[in-house]
């Protein structure tokens, strides 16, 4: 019997294996002790795991604070925010490169295209934007927005081939003041998901072509507006 149909729409954008020290770094805050535990799912957790991508989706969205190492002497941090329903996001990219000053980016998307704020002295605010279509196989940012794509879905998970799939549970912790239950979805993918509400507080994930795992902490769950800019905005690259 097969993983659900998410686990196989993830496995494409996500690849490597997650080293069981990932779940106590990242970036990790307000840590809570944990005793490490590596045990198959209850039903109640099955169900809740089932059920996280979902709960994003009929939530509407939420903003996001996502950490990427590019490589070892670029990083990438990115905020913003999402919206899961209609598959949209704002997003602030800053990039740190060693011997390099920062810089910051901003960049929206949508369903089929990725936008890219330009200086434009002739459109209202001084600022216009480039549009292009997606381009995940070459553009390491367009691999991270995929995968924010990919943290919501219109349907839930079928709990009994969850409980079946290599899922484990691994404890709890304290994050941002939530008691957090820690799964390891597959060798490759770790949720961070509330105890309490079920809701996906962080994700990490390995991704091709990037160095080392990727966390996107979710917060302030809710519907997000985040339209494409306007046709009148757009410019030439």
């Amino acid at each position: 019997m097969t993983l659900s149909w998410r686990a196989s729409l993830l496995r494409p954008i996500l690849a490597g294996v997650l080293s069981v020290v990932v779940l106590g770094g990242c970036g990790e805050r307000s840590p809570g002790t944990l005793k490490p535990v590596n045990r198959p799912l209850t039903e109640n957790q099955a169900v809740q795991l089932s059920t996280i991508l979902y709960r994003n989706y009929t939530e509407g969205g939420a903003q996001i604070d996502a950490q990427v190492p590019y490589s070892a002497s670029v990083f990438v941090g990115i905020a913003g925010v999402v919206d899961f329903a209609h598959h949209t996001g704002h997003l602030t990219v800053l990039t740190t490169e060693k011997g390099d000053a920062p810089t910051t980016q901003s960049v929206d998307y949508s369903a089929g295209a990725v936008y890219v704020a330009q200086p434009d002295s002739k459109l209202p605010g001084g600022v216009g934007w480039t549009m292009r279509a997606p381009d995940p196989a070459d553009r390491p940012i367009d691999r991270v927005i995929q995968l924010i794509v990919a943290l919501a879905s219109p349907q839930r998970d079928n709990p009994l081939l969850v409980a079946q799939s290599q899922a484990r549970f691994t404890g709890q912790r304290s994050f941002n003041g939530t008691t957090v239950n820690v799964f390891r979805y597959t060798p490759s993918i770790v949720y961070w998901v509330g105890a309490s509400d079920g809701l996906l507080n962080r994700f990490i994930g390995t991704v091709q072509g990037i160095a080392g795992p990727v966390t996107i902490d979710l917060t302030k769950w809710g519907p997000h507006l985040a339209p494409p800019p306007l046709a009148a905005q757009i410019v030439s690259g």
